[in-house]
């Protein structure tokens, strides 16, 4: 039975219940069209595919979902791969200016 509490963290409608999304070992609540639609949480697409080199590296599964995600909240792919973009860009340069480990030599 369905929690009426529960909304879709997708499209925000009540949701069916909580399972993993496809893009990352995250679960989120979907309601039954967002499940059947393969539709994701904008953030978790895009820091999901954060590792993946490219639109070419795809695995024919995801590019149904990605399109569907993308459909949903009105965006292109282009867009969908330049917030990825920008995200790697940005994980890259909180790490440029985190504090250097110093190398004891010792293990």
């Amino acid at each position: 039975m369905n929690d009426p509490k529960l909304k879709c963290e997708v499209c925000g409608q009540p949701a069916l219940g909580v399972c993993s999304s496809a893009f990352g070992a995250i679960s989120h609540a979907y309601c039954q069209e967002c499940l059947t639609e393969g539709r994701e949480v904008w953030s978790t697409l895009v820091g999901g595919l954060a590792g993946v080199g490219g639109p070419a590296d795809l695995v024919d599964w995801a590019k149904p979902r990605i399109a569907a995600t993308c459909a949903f909240y009105k965006k292109t792919e282009a867009q969908l791969w330049q917030e990825i973009d920008q995200l790697m860009k940005d994980y890259d340069a909180y790490w440029m200016r985190q504090p250097k480990e110093q190398d004891s030599g010792s293990q």
